[in-house]
C-alpha cells in the first residue's frame, strides 16, 4: 500500500474517532482502519524503538511532553463528557489540536488518546503517568546539554545518567499501572542510556534492571533534583565561557613580554589575570595554565607579600611539576639553543658558577647546569646575609658570579667588592634566569675575560707538558 494512502487512512480514521460521540462507531472506525493498514484490530502501533543518537534526545523529550499533555487531556476529556459538554465545540478542537501536534513529531504515538485506551479507576495514576513523562523529558533535555554541548565533567554526566535511568524506570511502571502498551519513549531512552554508559565506560548503579524499579510517585522530587542539576550546569557553562576569555587574555598578555622595557608592569597584569582565573574556579595546577606559564616563569619577578594569591599558587604548582619532570628526566642537555649558549658552555664546562639572589628552583638549577655543562651551580638564595656571600665568591673553583639584581636586596651590590677582591667576573642578571638569558648576559659582560682565562690555562698546560 502506498505511504500516502496509509497516511490518508490514518488521518480520516483519526478525525472520525475524535469527533464521533458514539463509542461503538469510534471502535468500528478504528478496527476498520487497523485492518486496512495490515494491523490486528485493537492492537497498538509498533513502537519501533531504537538506540537513539544524542541529536535525537530533544525529539524524544518533545514527544514525552506531548504525551504528558495528552494524558491529562484524556482525564479532563472524560470528565467533560460526563458533565455533558458539547463534543463538537468543547472537546473536538482539543482532540484535533493534539492529533495535529503528534503528526508534527516523528513516530509519536498518543496511545492515551486513542479510543482503545481505557482510563483506570484510580485517575490519579494518569496524573502520575503524565508527571513521569515530564520527568523523563526534563532528564533527557539535561542529558543533551551535557553530552552534545560538553558541559560539566564526568561526574556531572554520571549524575545526569542516573536521573535518566530513574525517570525511564518510573515511566515503565507508571505505564504498566494504567495497562498501557510498551512505550516507545521509555524504550528509546533506555537504549540510549545503555549505549551511553558503555561508550563512556560509566556504571549506573540503580534502575537499569527490570527488577530494580523506580517509584513513579516520586516524579515531582525527580524533577526538582533535575532542576538543581540544570542550574549547576548553567553555572558551569557561564564559568567555562569566563575561563576561555581569561585564558585568551592571559595568552595575549604573555605575548607582550619583552616587547618593551616595562616588563614589571606587564607581570603585574599577568599576575592579576592568573589570580582572576583561580578565583573563577580554574585549578592552579590546570594544564593549559601551566603550559602558558612554564616557558616564561624564569623571567617572572620573585613573589612577595603583595603578589596575588592565585598567581602564587599557580607559580608554585608549575614549579613543583617542573621539578618532578626534572627528577624523572635526566637526559642529555637540550639541543637547539642559540650559539651564545654553546659558546658559554665551552668556556664554563666542568666549572662551578655562583648564583646570588632569588629563590632556588630545582628545575632552573638543573637546566643551567645541564645546558652550560657546569660541575655545579652554587645558589645563594634571597635572604642569605651579605657577610655569608663572600665564601661563595672566594671558592677557587668558581669561574663566575651571577647576581640576580631584579630579585635581590640593594645591599647585594656589595657582592661586586667580593668579586673584585677575589678577581672573579661578575655578571648582572637584569632579566630572567632562563638558560638563554643567562648565557647571553655571561657572553656580553664577561665573555672576553672567560676566553682569556681559558686560553691562559691552556697555555699553562702546554707549557707544563713541554
Amino acid at each position: 500500500m502506498s505511504p500516502y494512502l496509509k497516511d490518508a487512512i490514518d488521518i480520516i480514521a483519526g478525525r472520525l474517532c475524535q469527533v464521533a460521540e458514539d463509542e461503538e462507531f469510534r471502535s468500528a472506525v478504528l478496527a476498520l482502519a487497523q485492518t486496512l493498514l495490515g494491523q490486528s484490530p485493537n492492537s497498538e502501533p509498533s513502537t519501533n524503538a531504537k538506540c537513539e543518537t544524542d541529536s535525537e534526545l530533544l525529539s524524544i523529550a518533545a514527544r514525552c511532553r506531548l504525551k504528558a499533555k495528552g494524558c491529562r487531556w484524556a482525564v479532563e476529556r472524560d470528565r467533560m463528557k460526563r458533565d455533558g459538554a458539547e463534543h463538537s465545540v468543547e472537546i473536538a478542537p482539543t482532540d484535533i489540536e493534539l492529533l495535529d501536534a503528534a503528526r508534527q513529531l516523528p513516530d509519536c504515538n498518543l496511545w492515551t488518546n486513542r479510543p482503545s485506551f481505557v482510563l483506570p479507576e484510580q485517575l490519579s495514576r494518569c496524573e502520575t503517568l503524565a508527571g513521569c513523562f515530564e520527568a523523563l523529558a526534563m532528564t533527557l533535555e539535561t542529558a543533551e546539554m551535557v553530552v552534545k554541548h560538553d558541559v560539566g565533567t564526568q561526574s556531572e554526566l554520571k549524575l545526569v545518567l542516573q536521573l535518566v535511568a530513574e525517570a525511564q524506570s518510573a515511566l515503565r511502571l507508571a505505564v504498566a499501572r494504567v495497562s498501557g502498551p510498551t512505550d516507545s519513549e521509555q524504550t528509546s531512552a533506555f537504549r540510549w542510556l545503555k549505549a551511553m554508559t558503555e561508550k563512556k565506560r560509566l556504571f549506573v548503579e540503580r534502575f537499569m534492571r527490570i527488577e530494580d524499579i523506580a517509584d513513579p510517585e516520586l516524579w515531582r522530587d525527580l524533577i526538582c533534583r533535575c532542576d538543581d542539576i540544570r542550574s549547576q550546569l548553567r553555572t558551569l557553562k557561564v564559568r567555562d565561557r569566563l575561563h576561555c576569555r581569561l585564558l585568551e587574555k592571559l595568552t595575549y598578555q604573555l605575548s607582550l613580554l619583552s616587547q618593551t622595557d616595562d616588563d614589571d608592569y606587564k607581570w603585574l597584569r599577568i599576575a592579576t589575570t592568573v589570580d582572576d582565573m583561580v578565583q573563577a574556579g580554574v585549578p592552579p595546577s590546570n594544564l593549559e595554565l601551566r603550559k602558558l606559564l612554564s616557558p616564561v616563569l624564569e623571567d617572572a619577578p620573585e613573589l612577595d607579600k603583595d603578589t596575588p594569591t592565585g598567581f602564587k599558587l599557580a607559580v608554585r604548582e608549575t614549579q613543583r611539576l617542573q621539578d618532578i619532570d626534572v627528577q624523572e628526566d635526566k637526559s642529555d642537555p637540550v639541543s637547539g639553543y642559540p650559539p651564545e649558549v654553546k659558546t658559554a658552555a665551552m668556556l664554563l664546562k666542568g666549572k662551578k658558577v655562583a648564583l646570588i639572589g632569588g629563590d632556588a628552583r630545582e628545575h632552573t638549577k638543573v637546566a643551567l647546569e645541564s645546558a652550560l655543562e657546569l660541575k655545579e651551580l652554587l645558589w645563594a638564595e634571597r635572604g642569605t646575609s651579605v657577610s655569608s656571600l663572600a665564601p661563595y665568591v672566594a671558592r677557587p673553583e668558581v669561574a663566575a658570579v651571577l647576581l640576580a639584581i631584579r630579585w635581590s636586596p640593594h645591599s647585594y651590590g656589595d657582592v661586586k667588592k667580593f668579586c673584585d677582591r677575589y678577581e672573579k667576573p661578575l655578571v648582572w642578571l637584569p632579566g630572567g634566569m632562563s638558560v638563554t638569558q643567562v648565557a647571553f648576559q655571561i657572553m656580553t659582560q664577561c665573555g672576553d675575560r672567560l676566553r682569556a682565562a681559558s686560553e691562559s690555562k691552556t697555555a699553562d698546560t702546554i707549557s707544563q707538558n713541554t
